[in-house]
């Protein structure tokens, strides 16, 4: 396979500022915050998904809907997703008693939720100052 040098086609000065050996990759990532980042999902799937599966979150409480089977599996899915990435982990995830999981994001004036409903749809929402600015169905 004949690969293109691409050092012919620069001159001298655009390559010292373009050529550098410097960056590792672990200069670029912050490598203790995607540990801790990993931790918490990982936390996430033990203490909620894996225990939920289990016993379901407030099956013992009338009107409550907990999650069922087809939504633990797919909130599980998207967690190691997540984790997998090396997202934020959300600071709570909770059954939202009709059947769906949010997973609840903060911080400072904002606020992001990940819905998924019973139906295994899932829809994210972002407020700010408790004013919702965007939503996106996914």
């Amino acid at each position: 396979m004949t690969t293109l040098n691409t050092r012919s086609f620069l001159s001298s000065d655009v390559l010292s500022k373009v050529d550098t050996k410097a960056a590792t990759d672990n200069s670029l990532v912050d490598i203790a915050a995607a540990a801790k980042n990993r931790a918490d999902w990982e936390r996430i799937i033990d203490r909620c998904i894996i225990e939920w599966g289990k016993n379901p979150p407030g099956s013992d409480e009338d009107d409550f809907e907990p999650p069922a089977r087809a939504i633990i599996d797919l909130a599980r899915d998207i967690v190691r997703y997540c984790r997998d990435r090396g997202l934020v982990a959300p600071q709570r995830v909770v059954p939202d008693g009709t059947g769906g999981i949010a997973f609840e994001f903060t911080e400072g004036d904002s606020f992001t939720t990940l819905q998924i409903y019973e139906d295994r749809s899932a829809e994210l929402l972002l407020f700010k100052d408790c004013h919702l600015v965007e939503r996106y169905l996914l």
